[in-house]
């Protein structure tokens, strides 16, 4: 069984998650905690549960989301971060998207481990595929698990909306052709897990969600 706690981090109220199915091979989600003061209590968290993470897993590398990366690798030490090779000059380039918001520059210094469209990556006993969504941005991706029927969607999905274009490498086609070529095509009851705001249903958004409504 696949547990999930999530927090909230940093000005975007970016939604970070850790995921364990068992102590051994746990992950973090999205680390967006600004500083370790900020990231205390997802620290404790794994603490207090015995927790071995072994994977970072990156939706993409927007600033939002990696600023919290270091600060795991220094406390959980072996771990391996997992990214589009597609985003990776996003990460390469976080100064200039920190600049260009007036937020802080976070250390993107650190190493990862390419992902693709289709890959199985496990944590814990559980699995989890990768789905290349781009379009938020080109190596955009979701991770599915599909014993449990949940997917965390990153900025690619929310409740009620779908991830913005308009920053560089976004693409509004190519979004909508993730979005309504793969993540619609998940069962109705699939958790929708985004990197902001509140869980939702593939469902639920098939019908009341403005720019996916397919019936």
């Amino acid at each position: 069984m696949l547990n999930i706690r999530h927090f909230f981090f940093n000005p975007f109220q970016e939604r970070s998650y850790v995921i364990w199915d068992g102590p051994k091979g746990a992950a973090v989600i999205d680390p967006g905690f600004m500083d370790g003061y900020e990231g205390r209590e997802l620290f404790s968290l794994v603490r207090s549960l015995g927790l071995e993470i072994s994977s970072i897993l990156l939706t993409h590398a927007h600033i939002d989301h990696i600023y919290g990366v270091a600060a795991c690798l220094k406390e959980f030490p072996g771990a391996k971060v997992y990214l589009s090779p597609e985003d990776k000059f996003i990460k390469d380039h976080a100064d200039v998207m920190a600049e260009m918001m007036r937020m802080p520059v976070p250390d993107a210094s650190w190493q990862t481990e390419d992902i693709f469209d289709g890959q199985i990556l496990e944590v814990g006993g559980s699995r989890l595929e990768v789905i290349s969504t781009p379009g938020h941005t080109p190596g955009g991706v979701c991770y599915y698990c599909h014993e449990s029927g949940e997917l965390f969607s990153g900025d690619t999905l929310f409740a009620g909306s779908i991830g913005r274009t308009d920053l560089p490498g976004g693409d509004y086609d190519r979004i909508m052709v993730s979005l309504t070529g793969k993540i619609m095509g998940l069962d109705s009851d699939v958790c929708v897990y985004p990197g902001h705001g509140g869980e939702t249903t593939i469902g639920r958004e098939r019908v009341q969600n403005p720019f996916l409504q397919i019936g």
